[in-house]
């Protein structure tokens, strides 16, 4: 009488699009797997198990002579199953970067514009041009931005007191800078 099943050892080598697998054993005989087993075993491809196979169906049996009615995962082919350690990959060094220096702050027009006007006193945007090389424009556009939050004085001079607007504006670090007496 023919036994009806067998335990083997199987290796997986397919695992089908439909979720079924098929092995083969040490003899390369070919172990049908169904989806069923493979899912509740989590079978993946380079497995290898101890199976409980019988004959394949008799239709079957001439491609693939076996099909496992149960199976345990013993080990896969994706171990390692050395037990000397991996030599981590040498890696050059990587080369010292000598830091940036900071950048030297830069000094701003309107830096410039307060410095000139604590050295050298009260004086028009046209004066200051020459001495910032910088557009008399963009010195009294300066200027009026920080005469409103309080960076430097105006004075209004009008050549004719019928005039709506003044014939000169003078600049000065401090209100006190207009004082004749305060130079002293």
């Amino acid at each position: 009488m023919e036994r009806l099943s067998e335990t083997m050892e199987v290796f997986v080598d397919e695992i089908t699009q439909m979720g079924s697998a098929f092995g083969a054993t040490s003899e390369g005989e070919a172990v049908f797997i169904n989806r069923r087993i493979v899912k509740a075993v989590g079978l993946e491809h380079g497995d290898t198990l101890k199976a409980t196979v019988m004959p394949n169906y008799e239709d079957k049996r001439g491609e693939v002579p076996w099909r496992a009615l149960k199976a345990e995962i013993t080990g896969s082919i994706f171990e390692d199953i050395s037990d000397e350690p991996i030599p981590e990959p040498e890696v050059a060094p990587e080369p010292e970067v000598a830091p940036e220096p900071e950048p030297e702050p830069q000094e701003t027009l309107s830096d410039r514009i307060i410095d000139l006007l604590s050295e050298m006193g009260p004086m028009r945007a046209a004066i200051m041009s020459k001495y910032l090389d910088v557009d008399s424009s963009d010195i009294s556009s300066m200027c009026r931005g920080l005469n409103k939050i309080g960076k430097v004085a105006a004075a209004e001079i009008y050549s004719d007191l019928n005039n709506s607007r003044p014939s000169h504006i003078v600049w000065a670090f401090d209100i006190n800078d207009f004082d004749s007496d305060s130079a002293e």
